[in-house]
């Protein structure tokens, strides 16, 4: 994996977190609208027709799940914010954790487009060298 890979995964973590509060909100929308059943006759339960006990455990699945893509983009994002100069932290945070073009960044730091490509060029040789056993 390059160093932009890894940094690019930073983005690919914010969509795999949005996918996961959606699962959790539909999974908790599904075990609220589910009611008992109530019969006369039926005496003896059965667990294993008990689904909101299912939906319970897949949501904790999914909270855990989240919990782990959360640490791992937060790893990301600290080791980002870790980086020393001030300029190759702001393009690589404008550019991997915001997701702004060059352009837009370029004017963030007020510099040319070409000048700004060049801070992120060294931006991600420092970064490599200083995170190199993070990026595999």
């Amino acid at each position: 994996m390059t160093t932009k890979d890894y940094l690019r995964s930073v983005r690919r973590y914010d969509k795999m977190i949005d996918i996961r509060v959606e699962e959790i909100e539909r999974l908790t929308t599904m075990a609220t609208n589910i009611s008992p059943k109530y019969t006369e006759d039926k005496v003896q339960t059965s667990f294993n027709n008990d689904k909101i006990g299912l939906l319970v455990a897949e949501i904790e699945d999914k909270r855990q799940e989240l919990k782990g893509l959360v640490r791992q983009k937060g790893r990301i994002v600290a080791q980002i914010e870790g980086m020393e100069d001030y300029l190759e932290y702001v393009v690589l945070a404008d550019r991997y954790i915001k997701g702004m073009q060059f352009k837009a960044i370029a004017g963030d730091i007020d510099r040319c487009e070409r000048y700004t490509m060049q801070i992120h060029d060294k931006a991600i040789a420092n970064f490599g060298r200083k995170y190199a056993d993070s990026i595999k």
